[in-house]
């Protein structure tokens, strides 16, 4: 009796696991056939397809802006200078051969023009910028965009040496400016008058006053971040800068420098 009790459980017990291992494979199989259903892998793979969409997508209006003018792409000619210097002026007169009677600029002059000579020619996109001192705030942001600079100086007013001084120091230390120095020329306009002075003697007059600039921002403990002059221990050079000097005169159209400064910036 023993021995039948002991074979019988045996075999309920055997019957009990067989279906238990039964159930599991079942269970197994059909986690399997669940995990490589149609569009489980897919679904999985959701997150990684948004993130790639996205890259392209910035990718692509990165570019569009570029392409329109923004970003860091450069291709403005920008006209620098106190009021009066002339300015618009030879703006003008690179655009359209002729002079014009004009009166300190009150906006921001946007002019595309083809310069061109006899062996060749280019479009160009200047800016003129006003002296005026509530445009200051507006430089910044067009010298990011600038492949060339004319900064005018009136050579017959001693007067405005002082001013020019502080707008190019202050162009100088200009953040878009300081990491990357683009080419500028310094136009001393209005040669034609008698009082006019020499480019020896203005470049020596405007490295005077930048110094003494420097001096006055240093005592005063100036709390501009940007304005790494004022700490430089070696008198100002202009050798250090992609500047160059020229002497012109809008009146007698003697501005042969300026078009050949443009050309070489935009050949």
């Amino acid at each position: 009796q023993m021995c039948i009790r002991d074979r019988w459980y045996q075999r309920r017990v055997h019957g009990e696991n067989r279906k238990i291992l039964g159930e599991m494979t079942n269970h197994t199989t059909l986690e399997n056939v669940t995990s490589t259903a149609p569009g489980a892998e897919g679904a999985s793979n959701l997150p990684f397809l948004i993130v790639l969409a996205v890259i392209v997508v910035a990718i692509f209006v990165w570019r569009s802006f570029s392409k329109r003018g923004g970003g860091s792409q450069r291709n403005l000619l920008v006209f620098l200078g106190p009021c009066n210097s002339g300015k618009t002026s030879l703006l003008y007169k690179l655009a359209t051969k002729s002079k014009i009677d004009s009166i300190s600029s009150l906006e921001i002059n946007r002019v595309a023009f083809e310069l061109s000579s006899d062996d060749r020619a280019t479009q160009i996109e200047a800016l003129d910028i006003p002296g005026h001192s509530h445009f200051k705030h507006s430089i910044e942001g067009y010298i990011a965009q600038a492949r060339a600079i004319i900064f005018v100086v009136d050579a017959a007013d001693k007067a405005s040496i002082i001013g020019s001084s502080m707008d190019l120091y202050d162009l100088f230390i200009n953040p878009n400016y300081a990491a990357n120095p683009i080419p500028l020329l310094i136009a001393l306009n209005k040669q034609d008058n008698i009082l006019a002075r020499k480019q020896a003697t203005i470049e020596e007059e405007l490295t005077n006053e930048i110094e003494r600039l420097k001096a006055s921002r240093r005592a005063t403990n100036d709390d501009n971040s940007n304005d790494y002059l004022k700490f430089d221990n070696q008198k100002f050079s202009f050798t250090r800068f992609p500047i160059k000097f020229c002497e012109c005169s809008v009146t007698n159209d003697d501005i042969k420098f300026v078009r050949d400064f443009v050309f070489e910036n935009w050949a």
